[in-house]
């Protein structure tokens, strides 16, 4: 989440998520304002967030950032086991549960 300051508000990105991404590939995919605003965001110099908006200014602006993961560049679906295919669901049902 960014409260913006005004019309333009740079933000750093949390170095730890930088560092596990693949270089270049951090892109903004999501971005909703409590408010009906023209806003606009990008990821600048790799480490950056840079929010743009025109008018009425929000008092918080919601962003989702997605960036490649280190080594899996170019990699869409790898294969897997079917022990690893049952521990994967294992692993995404707890979440499930606690819903």
């Amino acid at each position: 989440m960014v409260y913006p300051r005004g019309p333009e508000t740079l933000i750093e990105l949390d170095p730890l998520f930088v560092e596990v991404c693949e270089p270049g590939t951090l892109r903004v995919t999501g971005l909703v304002s409590d408010v009906p605003a023209c806003c606009g965001a990008s990821v600048i110099e790799g480490r950056l967030l840079r929010l743009l908006i025109k008018g009425r200014l929000p008092a918080e602006v919601v962003l989702t950032v997605r960036g490649t993961r280190k080594g899996f560049s170019g990699v869409r679906l790898t294969p897997s086991t079917a022990a690893q295919k049952q521990r994967n669901d294992r692993f995404w049902s707890m979440a499930r549960e606690r819903i």
